[in-house]
């Protein structure tokens, strides 16, 4: 009896839950722990940004904080799609969005379901992003590795491009207030003059 409580342990431990969506037709998956929240791209403005790489869309506003949405279906050469919704990340202390096709669901995949990646995939997207390929009967889902494939060298980038946006933003606000201090104590001296 003990045994078999073990065994059963070591099953339900063996699993992994998985985010899954679309990208250009196919089915990608990322852990489940990395997932905020989930937002319709087309309720966001995304703001472009100069000379940031080109998977980097832009910046937009979640909740009053500067987030950089990137585009995977750039950063892995894939054909472009429109982007439905706009998934937030956090990965190494940085929030993170990423556009998507599509949202699929959230389900939980037996780890022995997972196989390595096979060559073709590998041409397609670099090794470095992938965990490899869960195989459910009649379905292929690639499964992302978001820390492997965006080090901590590159989403501390990203975290300081926001600081920054979020510091000139700051800025710009406190010369807005003091172009129209400075309008208000115009008139003011403007009518006593008279």
């Amino acid at each position: 009896m003990k045994e078999k409580e073990e065994a059963e342990e070591v099953k339900s431990g063996d699993t992994v839950q998985m985010f899954v969506f679309e990208l250009s037709d196919e089915d990608y998956a990322i852990e489940i722990d990395f997932v905020k929240e989930i937002t319709k791209a087309a309720e966001k403005k995304i703001t472009p940004l100069p000379n940031v790489p080109d998977f980097i869309k832009g910046i937009t506003n979640v909740r009053g904080q500067v987030v950089p949405v990137i585009d995977l279906e750039d950063k892995f050469d894939l054909t472009k799609k429109d982007a439905e919704f706009i998934v937030i990340l956090e990965m190494y202390e940085t929030t993170v969005g990423m556009l998507v096709d599509d949202v699929e669901e959230v389900m939980r995949i037996d780890s022995r379901r997972i196989k390595e990646s096979p060559k073709i995939l590998e041409e397609k997207i670099h090794t470095n992003y992938m965990k490899g390929v869960a195989v459910l009967d009649d379905r292929l889902i690639i499964i992302l590795d978001l820390q492997k494939g965006f080090g901590e060298e590159e989403a501390v980038e990203m975290r300081e491009l926001t600081e920054t946006m979020s510091d000139d933003e700051e800025e710009e606000e406190v010369e807005d207030i003091s172009e129209e201090e400075l309008k208000k104590r115009a008139a003011k001296k403007a009518r006593n003059l008279k």
